[in-house]
């Protein structure tokens, strides 16, 4: 195999890889497109996605994990009646940030 065609598949999961770790970012930033058009379901979901989904997820215990966590559970508490799992995801989204701030804060 030539080299040129190993750096291209090398390129190619580089590429692949740099995709995976963007998925969360271009998930979130759907779900505030989302909001922004009065969509608060479909935010919900893109949202949701970011921690049930292995690729789409942030790292455990990042400050966009929190702020996903307590962006869900406002829009839950606004729209639905389900506030168990508006509660929830606030507290999760509120340890989330408390478990960031600990792990940085010897920085």
């Amino acid at each position: 195999m030539s080299p040129s065609m190993t750096n291209a598949g090398r390129d190619d999961d580089e590429e692949e890889e740099e995709q995976e770790t963007n998925l969360p970012n271009h998930l979130t930033h759907l779900a505030k497109e989302c909001l922004l058009s009065l969509n608060p379901l479909h935010a919900i979901l893109c949202l949701e996605a970011t921690f049930q989904n292995d690729s789409a997820k942030f790292p455990a215990g990042s400050i966009e994990e929190a702020k996903n966590r307590l962006m869900i559970g406002k829009i839950l508490n606004a729209v639905t009646e389900n506030q168990a799992e508006a509660k929830r995801h606030l507290e999760m989204g509120a340890f989330t940030f408390t478990l960031h701030l600990t792990c940085y804060s010897f920085y």
